[in-house]
């Protein structure tokens, strides 16, 4: 069997200086070669394969080995290498590792980190991104602002020196949600449900809230729509968002305390006859019920606890309050009461009884100034549903009768009752007798004319009937039967013509018929409608008596006219008064003129501008006149101020007041109140400010 050939060294045995690559090879196809470093004999079982050259640094013995299954193992090849290694160069020395001054970590806000490195003159270079930062990244000249979650690599290079190790920190920015507000704000006191809203400035932020007092968590209410509450409640909430911290938790108290129904008091306030026991009780369960009986405003500290009804035995005023914890208390009522203190005095009856030929004049008095008198003639008790005395009567029922008085005044018991002795008309009375009958002097057409006739011995009764004629003898009666009443209103067809009235007695009444005087000629004249302005008179073709400076309207039918500033009316109908104002102008004389005769006119007078006592100034039709130019004024109406602007309108509430270039305040609202105050001269003071506004 052949043998392998040796295995032959490509790097001759011997001393060599440095690290030195020894290749191995035999000349035997397919062979394996094995060796050895160690001087042993190498072999296929404990000897290294060889795949490349080996280097050497060292001194060594290489042993090497060929194999080849199929033939007879190579002899052992053997090289000795004795090698001398040259002193190494020193390793320069690393830049220090780059600083943060400020520690990776969570913040609520951006941050500025600084790098620094203890090298003198290394040059700093970093990323942001997460990549290993090198002198091609950014230079750091800086502080790097760091406003979200971010990792900062970081390597300090200087030449001459070997790269720093690379540095890094993470910073994760958790800025926080912004707080809630609560819409309305607690704290005040609310008498009414309140719907409350919650909100964050932080937009996508997700709301969380509580009402029972404990602390909100993301397991909490949800807020998605505003919360109705109904009684006294603390909220509590937070809003949260990823990637933010949560903010803080907020909270606000809402006391809702609804009102306790006011009292009602038994008895309404009023003047009164006789003393009054009055209740108090309100239809809230469980209230108590105060009082003051001096005029002070009740109140749980100052008022009288009230237990039963209240005994009003003089002049009094009650004032009372209902109260119940968690509930605000009721307005305070109050009633004034007027009973009486003293009693007014016994009438007296004049003459007091006796024997009287026909008839008797009686005559009631009462010492008690103001009182009034009431009796009867037949014995009956007197009260206020008996005959009122006015002046003295005349009895004259034949027979014997009792008179009873009795006296009444507001504040004050009722007078003890008189009762007379008894009168006797021993004699019936004459008849009455018709003597004449008279009648009013008003012949314009529109005006009531009234009949009075007139007797001897006593009243009688008479029947009526009104006549008219076309001449003023009342010989030529065109009519006949105007009317059988004591009165006539004079109508259009009276116009030119006379009227009187004739009057005949009848029943026991004696004097057969009289006649009136003749009244006339009527004259024409417009008609007033019952709720004119009072004190006006209706005359031929217009109304006198008004008020110069004063807005009227005038309803004629269904229809309505403005007045103008002459007298005169509008030229166009409107269908409401409201439309006729706006054409109206105040009035400068006293009448309304070129009316139609028969006509019915109904005329009101339009509000203007109201002003309170002490006000400067004029009312009129939406303005204030009779100021003085260059003068400063404001203005207060409903409890809020306002200065006058130079043109006379109104600026915004609590505006400066400019000086009036005219004499008038415009474009005001008829009927309000208002108040003038000249500030020319008056010192003005901010709100808030200590001290009184005066005079210069």
């Amino acid at each position: 069997m052949q043998a392998v050939e040796a295995p032959a060294f490509g790097l001759k045995d011997g001393q060599y200086s440095g690290t030195q690559s020894v290749a191995l090879e035999t000349k035997t196809p397919g062979a394996s070669i094995y060796y050895t470093l160690d001087g042993t004999n190498p072999s296929k079982i404990n000897s290294s394969i060889y795949s490349g050259t080996i280097e050497i640094t060292v001194n060594v013995t290489i042993k090497a080995i060929a194999i080849k299954d199929g033939m007879i193992d190579s002899e052992i090849s053997e090289a000795k290498y004795y090698i001398t290694m040259p002193e190494p160069e020193p390793e320069p020395e690393p830049v220090a590792g780059p600083v943060f001054k400020l520690a990776g970590g969570t913040y609520n806000s951006t941050q500025q980190v600084e790098i620094t490195c203890a090298t003198t003159d290394a040059m700093i270079y970093y990323t942001t991104d997460g990549s290993i930062p090198t002198k091609d990244s950014l230079k750091y000249t800086d502080a790097v602002e760091v406003a979200k979650n971010l990792t900062i690599k970081a390597i300090a290079i200087k030449d001459g020196m070997n790269d720093s190790p690379v540095s890094e920190a993470a910073f994760i920015i958790l800025i926080p949600v912004a707080a809630p507000v609560f819409k309305p704000s607690g704290g005040t006191i609310y008498t009414t449900a309140q719907e409350i809203e919650i909100v964050t400035e932080t937009t996508g932020a997700t709301i969380y809230y509580t009402l029972d007092g404990t602390a909100p968590t993301i397991t909490s209410l949800k807020y998605e729509k505003p919360v109705n509450i109904s009684k006294t409640t603390t909220i509590k909430a937070f809003a949260v968002k990823d990637r933010m911290l949560d903010s803080e938790i907020i909270e606000a108290n809402y006391p809702i305390y609804p009102p306790v129904s006011d009292p009602t008091l038994s008895i309404a306030g009023g003047a009164y006859s006789n003393t009054l026991e009055v209740a108090i009780s309100t239809l809230t369960p469980g209230a108590k019920i105060y009082y003051t009986l001096d005029g002070t405003a009740p109140s749980v500290n100052t008022g009288i606890l009230y237990t039963s009804s209240v005994s009003i035995l003089k002049p009094v005023t009650i004032k009372t309050i209902a109260v119940l914890e968690e509930m605000t208390n009721s307005n305070i009522i109050e009633a004034a009461y007027t009973v009486p203190t003293e009693m007014v005095a016994t009438p007296v009856i004049l003459p007091d009884g006796g024997n009287f030929y026909y008839s008797t004049n009686i005559t009631i008095t009462c010492a008690t100034d103001s009182s009034e008198v009431y009796y009867t003639t037949d014995g009956s008790v007197p009260s206020k549903l008996s005959t009122k005395y006015t002046a003295p009567f005349n009895l004259n029922k034949y027979g014997t009768a009792t008179i009873k008085a009795i006296a009444y005044k507001t504040g004050m018991f009722d007078s003890m009752p008189a009762a007379s002795k008894i009168f006797n008309i021993i004699y019936l009375p004459p008849n009455p007798n018709l003597t004449s009958i008279t009648v009013n002097n008003a012949p314009k057409q529109g005006e009531l004319l009234t009949a009075t006739p007139a007797y001897s011995n006593g009243a009688g009764t008479v029947t009526y009937l009104w006549k008219r004629s076309s001449d003023e003898s009342g010989s030529t009666v065109t009519n006949s039967n105007l009317g059988t009443a004591d009165t006539y209103t004079l109508v259009t067809e009276d116009v030119g013509n006379y009227v009187f009235c004739v009057a005949t007695a009848s029943g026991s009444t004696t004097g057969g018929s009289k006649t009136s005087s003749i009244i006339g000629p009527v004259t024409p004249a417009v008609l007033l409608e019952s709720g004119s302005v009072a004190g006006i008179t209706a005359d031929d073709t217009k109304i006198t008596g008004l008020t110069s400076g004063k807005v009227y309207v005038v309803k004629t039918g269904i229809n309505y006219y403005g007045v103008l500033a002459n007298g005169t009316l509008f030229s166009t109908l409107r269908a409401t008064a409201a439309l006729a104002h706006a054409d109206a102008a105040a009035l400068t004389g006293t009448q309304i003129t070129n009316l139609t005769n028969g006509t019915t006119y109904k005329v009101t007078e339009e509000a203007l501008v109201s002003l309170e006592s002490g006000s400067l100034g004029t009312e009129g039709d939406t303005k204030i006149t009779g100021l003085t130019a260059t003068n400063k004024y404001v203005v207060v109406t409903g409890g809020k101020t306002y200065g006058v602007t130079a043109g006379g309108t109104l600026g915004a509430e609590n505006s400066d007041a400019a000086a009036l270039t005219g004499t008038e305040i415009t474009e005001l609202t008829n009927g309000t109140v208002y108040k003038v105050v000249d500030v020319t001269n008056l010192v003005l003071l901010e709100t808030g400010s200590l001290g009184t506004a005066g005079d210069a």
